[in-house]
């Protein structure tokens, strides 16, 4: 996992047999980013966001990788470093060719949709069987 986690801190991972991933995170208010991203309004850049969907589904699948092709990105509510409360990111996924993953995301809060992105991944090596 990268240095994402510096950024995003889980409370909780799960992957479930029916191709799905649920993670559960809070920030870290005191990120570095945050001083340069905006200085007076603070926000989650979205790229990190999609670093974040991206961090979960290699490591719980223990694969690697990079991005394919995206679609479908919508950032639609700010994160702001000082919400602290739990966010959930569900990951729906499936393998369309032996190197291809295939996923559609969204990070949320309750009934909150903070983003959502649809996502193709080449994989470079995987331990995963699918």
């Amino acid at each position: 996992m990268s240095d994402i986690t510096k950024l995003f801190n889980y409370t909780n991972r799960v992957k479930n047999d029916t191709k799905s991933i649920y993670a559960s995170f809070i920030l870290n208010k005191d990120h570095e980013i945050f001083k340069g991203h905006f200085p007076q309004h603070p926000i989650v850049p979205g790229v990190m966001e999609m670093k974040l969907i991206e961090d979960i589904i290699f490591d719980t699948l223990s694969i690697k990788g990079g991005l394919k092709s995206a679609s479908n990105i919508k950032f639609l509510t700010p994160m702001f470093p000082e919400d602290n409360f739990e966010f959930q990111c569900e990951v729906l996924y499936s393998f369309k060719e032996d190197s291809i993953l295939e996923c559609s995301s969204k990070i949320r809060r309750g009934n909150i949709n903070y983003a959502i992105m649809n996502c193709s991944y080449e994989i470079f090596n995987s331990y995963y069987s699918n």
